[in-house]
């Protein structure tokens, strides 16, 4: 792809292409860029940062909506979506993955030591303190 000068309309072009569902890196195809250089615009370009955060959020909106219609059987119909073909393990498979900070499967992992186990490391790290003092 060629490297094109940014412009400052990307930025609502972006949020528009992210509130249809799409992902950030897809847009590149929008731009006419490559993925590397939607980033470095990011870092660059404080108005497009902006607009990428707008674009997740837009993107998470697209889906929840659909999710939420989907589940309470809310008709859709009048915006063109046909709820009836909306595949709800797809939707949460898509925010688990795209959103996992907030829709995410956490888990918890717990680490348990021995007393003997306890003294050795707590006796280790006195020993290398006692050294790096000398």
């Amino acid at each position: 792809m060629a490297t094109l000068q940014y412009k400052k309309e990307f930025c609502k072009l972006l949020v528009e292409h992210m509130s249809q569902g799409h992902s950030f890196s897809t847009f590149s195809t929008i731009a006419g860029v490559t993925r590397t250089t939607l980033y470095d615009w990011v870092d660059k370009y404080k108005e497009f940062a902006d607009a990428k955060m707008n674009g997740e959020e837009s993107a998470k909106k697209f889906l929840e909506k659909r999710l939420m219609a989907k589940i309470s059987g809310q008709d859709l119909s009048k915006i063109g979506i046909d709820t009836r073909k909306i595949d709800t393990t797809a939707l949460i498979f898509a925010l688990k993955t795209r959103f996992y900070k907030e829709y995410g499967d956490r888990q918890k992992v717990e680490h348990h030591t021995s007393e003997e186990t306890n003294k050795a490391l707590l006796g280790y790290a006195l020993k290398t303190k006692t050294e790096k003092d000398e």
